[in-house]
């Protein structure tokens, strides 16, 4: 392989003159990059033309598909035009030179190398410059001048940011932090009135375009980061009410011209680049009713909260089966998507992102039923569905991290999502009566538990705490079963097991063929739980942090002789299974990963 290619400029930024000099290339190293930049002109850390435009093109691939917040069109153009300028010793702006950076950290962030991808060795090569880019970036963005700014480009850079560090650490403090100056950046900028008067004629459409998409871009992730574990779970900052700014249209940034007409919007079931980021917004929104729902049912005393969970289950349940076809995951649309691919290659990444996020929410509602072995028969099918949330979590990772879609699970949230998915089917197996089932089970288990593992070692900068949870969950699943298992009680007095799915799964809950949203949908003709009152401070929704969060009031059946399992199974864990260094099991259930 050969090293990748890196512009020299002369440094002489500091005297406000550009160089005389014909810009040069060289070869830089592709191991031992400095850790400390400061020393570095911003403008020597470009990569040239070619390698810059690669990287620009795999970004639109990989990244912008997800998040947007870059007209591609106007985008390659500045890009062009900017290394123009260079080639010419003409300056280039400082904001513009991070903003591309941005993009080629993103970018070299997402190469994949552990499987055959058709991107050049050079290209490859460019994941030795993540860091290094990305922590330039970071200084740039959090000098004195560039917080202040209010240009648009800074806006987009430090979204870009935002989102990479989402991916790359989780929910760190620069990850808030950033997302706290990009929230500031916006209110200055007026965008969250953007729509509350009407348009000028000489306003630029794409500037408008790009502006709802950041506001957008920036809501819907206060909204998901609330409803997902981490110290922001249950709270977000942006009030639909207090904002007028319209959806993006759903249309290719090719058919929107800067000196044309402000085009329409298609229809949501004709897919476009921006599909997914719409359907994003609508889940966020979800989100963003979940977390106002579970918030009010502590001052409520008309609704029990199995019934308040249901009602929540339904929304989620709608929004799956609303979804446009080819992000809907029945045989039919799979099939009719992979053709569709062929012109839009992004579009199965979006897809599988867009349900991976769905499940993960779904399954943290239902979780702390599984964890307090509701058994009541009006509930198990909401356990039920818990279960199967996991298992087609793990379904679609295991589809499709074998193939040229990897880079979409190279996310901290995501292999996040995936331990939860784990941790829920490990309990499940725990209470399996069946010999013979649980021990196939455990076995696909372990060997899913062993590929999140490897994947972990495998990064460039792991997530030790998270290898070793996994170490502790599979020392668990290989434990022999707890003596008094709980049996579900279905709704017509039967004893299923564990879970009664009804798409056929192989041993660890994998499913051996497509399936649909009907599957899990919860009727609206079931009742709720009609069973005694538990403690109002005992909601389904509660955080485990010890193995008596979870126990319910007096007289529930979890009370009961035969309901000891799970309480023990808990200690168990907690007591024989002792957290290593670092790390506690009550992070395992609330994503304090470090």
């Amino acid at each position: 392989m050969s090293d990748p290619k890196f512009i020299r400029l002369n440094d002489s930024k500091a005297s406000g003159e550009a160089s005389s000099k014909i810009l040069q290339h060289h070869y830089l190293p592709t191991t031992d990059v400095p850790n400390n930049i400061k020393w570095r002109n911003l403008q020597s850390l470009l990569p040239d033309i070619h390698l810059a435009r690669l990287l620009f093109e795999h970004y639109v691939q990989t990244a912008d598909c997800l998040h947007r917040e870059i007209h591609v069109p106007s985008t390659r153009a500045l890009l062009e035009a900017t290394y123009n300028e260079l080639s010419r010793s003409i300056m280039g702006s400082d904001e513009t030179i991070t903003f591309f950076l941005s993009i080629f950290a993103s970018s070299a962030f997402y190469v994949c190398h552990s499987h055959s991808h058709s991107i050049s060795d050079q290209l490859k090569d460019t994941s030795t410059w993540h860091s290094t880019w990305k922590e330039a970036v970071i200084s740039a963005l959090l000098q004195p001048d560039a917080i202040g700014s209010s240009s648009l480009v800074s806006l987009q850079t430090i979204l870009i940011m935002t989102y990479l560090i989402w991916d790359t650490e989780g929910q760190s403090s620069m990850f808030h932090t950033l997302r706290g100056i990009a929230h500031t950046k916006a209110i200055q900028m007026k965008i969250h009135r953007l729509d509350a008067h009407h348009p000028r004629e000489d306003d630029d459409v794409i500037v408008t375009e790009l502006k709802r998409r950041l506001w957008w871009h920036l809501a819907s992730t206060d909204w998901l980061v609330a409803s997902v574990p981490g110290s922001q779970e249950g709270v977000y900052s942006i009030h639909p009410k207090l904002m007028a700014v319209k959806y993006p249209l759903n249309i290719d940034d090719a058919d929107i011209l800067a000196d044309g007409p402000s085009p329409k919007s298609l229809p949501e079931d004709q897919p476009t680049s921006m599909s997914f980021f719409i359907q994003r917004i609508k889940l966020a929104e979800l989100c963003r009713d979940m977390v106002d729902s579970m918030q009010n049912v502590h001052q409520r005393t008309d609704t029990p909260d199995h019934e308040q969970t249901r009602q929540i289950v339904g929304w989620f349940n709608s929004f799956e089966e609303n979804l446009p076809w080819f992000f809907q995951m029945d045989e039919e649309n799979i099939n009719k998507t992979a053709v569709l691919a062929a012109r839009r290659p992004y579009i199965i990444r979006q897809r599988h992102v867009l349900l991976f996020g769905l499940y993960s929410r779904l399954g943290r509602l239902l979780r702390p039923l599984l964890i307090r072995g509701e058994s009541h028969p009006s509930c198990s099918d909401l356990v039920n569905l818990g279960i199967n949330c996991a298992e087609k979590l793990l379904h679609i990772r295991h589809t499709v991290e074998p193939e040229d879609l990897c880079p979409s699970f190279h996310s901290h949230s995501i292999d996040q999502h995936s331990f939860g998915a784990l941790l829920l089917l490990t309990i499940d197996i725990m209470r399996d009566n069946d010999g013979l089932r649980a021990q196939d089970r455990r076995k696909n288990l372990i060997r899913e538990c062993e590929m999140l593992r490897e994947k972990q070692r495998s990064l460039e900068k792991p997530t030790n705490s998270m290898i070793r949870a996994l170490d502790q969950l599979i020392g668990i699943i290989q434990k022999s079963r707890l003596p008094f298992p709980r049996e579900f009680v279905d709704v017509n007095g039967n004893h299923p097991g564990p879970t009664s799915p009804s798409t056929p799964y192989d041993s660890v809950g994998l499913p051996t063929q497509p399936f649909s949203s009907e599957e899990t949908e919860i009727p609206g003709s079931q009742t709720a739980c009609t069973g005694e009152a538990v403690d109002p401070e005992e909601h389904c929704h509660m955080p485990f942090t010890s193995p008596d969060s979870f126990l319910c009031a007096p007289g529930h059946p979890a009370n009961s002789l035969a309901g000891q399992d799970i309480t023990e199974l808990w200690a168990e864990l907690l007591t024989n299974f002792p957290s290593p260094p670092g790390f506690t099991w009550e992070e395992a259930f609330d994503g304090k990963w470090s």
